[in-house]
């Protein structure tokens, strides 16, 4: 299961931690955390979303090793790579894009280096001060 936390902050819950953007929770605990009734309002609120499909992110497949080759959350991931990028872009979890660079598919392993590198700069301190 695929749950989308809106906000800039972590939730923890029922033994859960969802930090902003896309979390990959097993889905009995999934079920279990969005039936807190705490968890409930924000899902109702908008600031947790589960997320059923991903729109594909626009990339070019013509450069992969084989487009339909399997990875990211273990060998049975076939889906689209556009897919797998466009979570990619939503993900801080760092386990989770490291599990990626070694995707079989360059266009998901770049995606996955691209956000790692956006977090570590973003969570570089300010070269000015």
């Amino acid at each position: 299961m695929r749950l989308r936390l809106t906000l800039p902050t972590v939730i923890h819950g029922k033994g859960l931690r969802l930090m902003p953007g896309i979390n990959v929770v097993d889905d009995a605990a999934g079920e279990a955390f969005l039936r807190h009734p705490l968890i409930a309002a924000r899902v109702a609120m908008g600031q947790i979303q589960v997320v059923r499909h991903l729109p594909p992110a626009p990339i070019d497949e013509t450069d992969d090793n084989d487009p339909g080759a399997g990875g990211g959350e273990g060998a049975g991931d076939e889906r689209p790579a556009g897919e797998i990028v466009a979570e990619i872009a939503e993900t801080y979890d760092m386990a989770r894009l490291r599990e990626y660079l070694s995707h079989p598919r360059k266009t998901v392993a770049a995606a996955a280096e691209k956000q790692i590198a956006k977090i570590d700069k973003e969570a570089a301190p300010d070269a000015d001060s």
